[in-house]
Protein backbone atom coordinates (compact mmCIF):
# COMPACT_ATOMS: atom_id res chain seq x y z
CA UNK A 1 0.00 0.00 0.00
CA UNK A 2 2.89 2.57 0.52
CA UNK A 3 3.49 2.29 -3.23
CA UNK A 4 0.13 3.37 -3.84
CA UNK A 5 -0.98 0.51 -5.88
CA UNK A 6 -3.54 -1.11 -2.95
CA UNK A 7 -5.68 0.63 -0.61
CA UNK A 8 -5.75 -2.79 1.50
CA UNK A 9 -3.76 -5.79 1.75
CA UNK A 10 -4.79 -8.17 4.29
CA UNK A 11 -3.42 -11.73 4.67
CA UNK A 12 -4.84 -14.78 6.85
CA UNK A 13 -2.88 -18.00 7.09
CA UNK A 14 -4.68 -20.96 6.61
CA UNK A 15 -4.79 -24.16 8.46
CA UNK A 16 -1.50 -26.69 7.76
CA UNK A 17 -1.84 -29.36 5.57
CA UNK A 18 0.05 -32.84 6.34
CA UNK A 19 2.02 -34.52 3.39
CA UNK A 20 1.02 -37.70 2.57
CA UNK A 21 3.58 -40.23 3.26
CA UNK A 22 5.33 -37.85 5.76
CA UNK A 23 4.05 -38.44 9.18
CA UNK A 24 6.88 -36.85 11.59
CA UNK A 25 7.41 -39.49 13.47
CA UNK A 26 10.92 -39.87 14.57
CA UNK A 27 12.98 -43.26 14.08
CA UNK A 28 15.96 -44.36 15.64
CA UNK A 29 18.36 -43.73 12.97
CA UNK A 30 16.50 -39.91 13.45
CA UNK A 31 14.23 -37.49 11.14
CA UNK A 32 14.78 -37.41 7.70
CA UNK A 33 16.17 -33.72 7.08
CA UNK A 34 14.73 -33.53 3.70
CA UNK A 35 11.15 -34.99 4.54
CA UNK A 36 8.72 -31.86 3.90
CA UNK A 37 6.22 -32.41 6.80
CA UNK A 38 3.61 -29.85 6.05
CA UNK A 39 3.11 -26.70 4.18
CA UNK A 40 1.40 -23.47 5.41
CA UNK A 41 -0.93 -21.20 3.17
CA UNK A 42 -1.84 -18.29 3.28
CA UNK A 43 -4.93 -16.05 1.87
CA UNK A 44 -3.84 -12.96 0.49
CA UNK A 45 -6.43 -10.51 -0.31
CA UNK A 46 -5.99 -6.88 -1.53
CA UNK A 47 -8.22 -4.08 -2.64
CA UNK A 48 -7.13 -2.24 -5.57
CA UNK A 49 -6.32 1.91 -5.20
CA UNK A 50 -8.63 3.83 -6.68
CA UNK A 51 -6.52 5.72 -9.29
CA UNK A 52 -8.22 9.53 -9.17
CA UNK A 53 -8.89 11.30 -5.95
CA UNK A 54 -10.45 15.05 -5.12
CA UNK A 55 -11.18 17.08 -1.79
CA UNK A 56 -11.59 20.26 -1.28
CA UNK A 57 -12.28 22.76 1.17
CA UNK A 58 -12.04 26.10 3.42
CA UNK A 59 -12.23 27.75 6.39
CA UNK A 60 -10.61 30.87 8.44
CA UNK A 61 -7.29 30.84 9.81
CA UNK A 62 -5.76 34.25 11.71
CA UNK A 63 -2.73 34.16 9.23
CA UNK A 64 -4.50 33.94 6.15
CA UNK A 65 -8.21 34.96 6.85
CA UNK A 66 -10.77 33.38 4.26
CA UNK A 67 -9.40 30.51 2.41
CA UNK A 68 -10.24 27.67 0.37
CA UNK A 69 -8.00 24.07 -0.77
CA UNK A 70 -8.49 22.00 -3.62
CA UNK A 71 -6.48 18.83 -4.28
CA UNK A 72 -6.52 16.64 -7.15
CA UNK A 73 -4.38 12.92 -7.54
CA UNK A 74 -3.91 10.43 -10.16
CA UNK A 75 -1.88 7.33 -8.96
CA UNK A 76 -1.61 5.90 -12.59
CA UNK A 77 -0.99 9.10 -14.09
CA UNK A 78 1.34 8.38 -16.76
CA UNK A 79 2.17 5.15 -19.04
CA UNK A 80 0.23 3.22 -16.45
CA UNK A 81 3.91 2.83 -14.46
CA UNK A 82 2.02 4.09 -11.54
CA UNK A 83 3.70 7.25 -12.01
CA UNK A 84 1.69 9.84 -9.07
CA UNK A 85 0.43 13.26 -10.00
CA UNK A 86 -0.41 15.67 -7.33
CA UNK A 87 -1.88 18.81 -8.00
CA UNK A 88 -3.09 21.23 -4.90
CA UNK A 89 -3.95 25.08 -4.58
CA UNK A 90 -5.04 27.05 -2.12
CA UNK A 91 -6.07 30.40 -1.93
CA UNK A 92 -6.45 32.93 0.92
CA UNK A 93 -7.89 36.81 1.92
CA UNK A 94 -6.61 38.59 4.66
CA UNK A 95 -4.86 41.87 3.82
CA UNK A 96 -4.61 41.21 0.39
CA UNK A 97 -4.42 37.77 -1.94
CA UNK A 98 -2.22 34.91 -0.27
CA UNK A 99 -2.01 31.74 -2.27
CA UNK A 100 -0.21 28.24 -2.90
CA UNK A 101 0.04 26.03 -6.10
CA UNK A 102 2.14 22.72 -5.72
CA UNK A 103 2.21 20.47 -8.48
CA UNK A 104 4.47 16.94 -8.42
CA UNK A 105 4.94 13.99 -10.43
CA UNK A 106 6.49 10.80 -8.58
CA UNK A 107 8.47 7.91 -9.99
CA UNK A 108 8.13 5.38 -7.48
CA UNK A 109 11.40 2.72 -9.35
CA UNK A 110 12.94 5.23 -11.23
CA UNK A 111 16.58 3.66 -10.74
CA UNK A 112 15.65 0.26 -9.62
CA UNK A 113 13.96 0.55 -5.70
CA UNK A 114 14.94 4.62 -5.79
CA UNK A 115 12.20 6.54 -6.14
CA UNK A 116 12.17 10.14 -8.48
CA UNK A 117 10.26 13.17 -7.87
CA UNK A 118 9.46 16.25 -9.74
CA UNK A 119 7.94 19.36 -7.90
CA UNK A 120 6.62 22.52 -9.14
CA UNK A 121 5.34 25.81 -6.89
CA UNK A 122 3.78 28.89 -6.14
CA UNK A 123 3.37 30.91 -3.05
CA UNK A 124 2.64 33.94 -1.31
CA UNK A 125 1.74 33.34 2.22
CA UNK A 126 1.13 36.08 5.02
CA UNK A 127 2.67 33.38 7.30
CA UNK A 128 6.48 33.61 5.08
CA UNK A 129 5.71 37.99 5.05
CA UNK A 130 3.93 37.49 1.95
CA UNK A 131 7.42 36.34 0.04
CA UNK A 132 6.43 35.37 -3.41
CA UNK A 133 8.40 32.11 -3.82
CA UNK A 134 8.84 30.60 -7.19
CA UNK A 135 10.39 26.74 -6.71
CA UNK A 136 11.53 23.82 -8.58
CA UNK A 137 12.52 20.81 -7.43
CA UNK A 138 13.70 17.16 -8.53
CA UNK A 139 14.22 14.50 -5.52
CA UNK A 140 15.76 11.36 -5.36
CA UNK A 141 14.48 8.95 -2.23
CA UNK A 142 15.90 5.66 -0.97
CA UNK A 143 14.42 3.19 1.26
CA UNK A 144 17.12 1.08 3.55
CA UNK A 145 15.34 -1.39 5.40
CA UNK A 146 12.42 -0.35 7.65
CA UNK A 147 13.07 2.41 9.33
CA UNK A 148 15.95 4.45 7.05
CA UNK A 149 15.63 6.72 3.99
CA UNK A 150 18.14 8.67 1.97
CA UNK A 151 17.29 11.55 0.10
CA UNK A 152 18.85 13.89 -2.56
CA UNK A 153 17.00 17.24 -3.31
CA UNK A 154 18.07 20.07 -6.27
CA UNK A 155 16.42 23.05 -5.95
CA UNK A 156 15.79 26.50 -7.75
CA UNK A 157 14.02 29.37 -5.60
CA UNK A 158 13.27 32.71 -6.79
CA UNK A 159 11.64 34.66 -3.91
CA UNK A 160 10.71 38.31 -3.68
CA UNK A 161 9.43 40.67 -1.37
CA UNK A 162 8.15 43.84 -2.60
CA UNK A 163 9.43 47.02 -0.97
CA UNK A 164 6.61 49.05 0.38
CA UNK A 165 5.58 52.22 -1.05
CA UNK A 166 7.48 54.84 0.98
CA UNK A 167 6.26 58.49 1.41
CA UNK A 168 6.96 61.23 -0.60
CA UNK A 169 8.89 63.20 1.92
CA UNK A 170 11.13 60.21 1.92
CA UNK A 171 14.63 61.72 1.23
CA UNK A 172 15.85 60.62 -2.66
CA UNK A 173 19.05 59.97 -1.14
CA UNK A 174 18.03 56.26 0.90
CA UNK A 175 15.34 55.69 -1.78
CA UNK A 176 16.70 52.24 -3.57
CA UNK A 177 16.26 51.41 -7.26
CA UNK A 178 13.52 48.78 -8.31
CA UNK A 179 17.20 46.52 -10.00
CA UNK A 180 18.71 46.69 -6.37
CA UNK A 181 15.64 45.80 -4.35
CA UNK A 182 16.90 43.73 -0.95
CA UNK A 183 14.40 41.55 -0.88
CA UNK A 184 14.61 39.68 -4.39
CA UNK A 185 17.25 37.31 -4.58
CA UNK A 186 17.60 33.55 -6.51
CA UNK A 187 18.59 30.26 -4.32
CA UNK A 188 20.02 27.07 -6.23
CA UNK A 189 21.19 24.60 -3.82
CA UNK A 190 21.37 20.40 -3.16
CA UNK A 191 20.19 19.05 -0.12
CA UNK A 192 21.06 16.19 1.16
CA UNK A 193 19.14 14.44 4.00
CA UNK A 194 19.23 11.26 6.39
CA UNK A 195 16.13 9.52 8.06
CA UNK A 196 15.72 7.29 10.99
CA UNK A 197 11.66 6.17 11.91
CA UNK A 198 11.89 4.05 14.66
CA UNK A 199 8.35 5.17 15.92
CA UNK A 200 6.03 2.42 17.62
CA UNK A 201 2.73 3.35 15.56
CA UNK A 202 3.57 5.98 13.07
CA UNK A 203 0.15 8.31 13.53
CA UNK A 204 -0.47 7.79 17.25
CA UNK A 205 3.19 6.92 18.42
CA UNK A 206 3.67 5.36 21.90
CA UNK A 207 7.30 4.63 21.68
CA UNK A 208 10.30 4.45 19.26
CA UNK A 209 12.56 7.19 17.78
CA UNK A 210 12.73 9.90 15.06
CA UNK A 211 15.91 11.72 13.99
CA UNK A 212 16.79 13.53 10.82
CA UNK A 213 20.33 14.94 9.54
CA UNK A 214 20.10 17.51 6.84
CA UNK A 215 23.22 19.24 4.95
CA UNK A 216 22.23 22.19 1.91
CA UNK A 217 24.54 23.90 0.08
CA UNK A 218 23.18 26.90 -2.50
CA UNK A 219 25.56 29.25 -4.41
CA UNK A 220 29.01 28.47 -5.29
CA UNK A 221 29.13 25.93 -8.06
CA UNK A 222 25.83 25.85 -8.52
CA UNK A 223 25.09 29.81 -9.45
CA UNK A 224 22.26 31.68 -7.23
CA UNK A 225 22.64 34.93 -5.98
CA UNK A 226 22.63 33.59 -2.59
CA UNK A 227 25.11 31.01 -0.96
CA UNK A 228 25.30 28.92 2.33
CA UNK A 229 25.68 25.90 3.79
CA UNK A 230 23.34 25.05 6.48
CA UNK A 231 22.97 21.52 8.45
Amino acid sequence: SSLWIFRRVQAEPREPKKIEGSDGIKTTEGENPHAILRTYDVLVTVEKQQPRTYSYGGGYSFAEGWNGTLELTNSNFLFKRNIRGRFLSRLGWRDELGYLVDARLTEPWLIGRTRGTLRLSAKKLEIDDNVRALQGSFILSRKLGESHRLDLRYSYRDLNQPVPPMEQSTPIEIRLPEEQNPFSTTVSSLRFSWTYDGRVRYLNPIGGMFNEMTLEYAGGLLQGETSFIKT
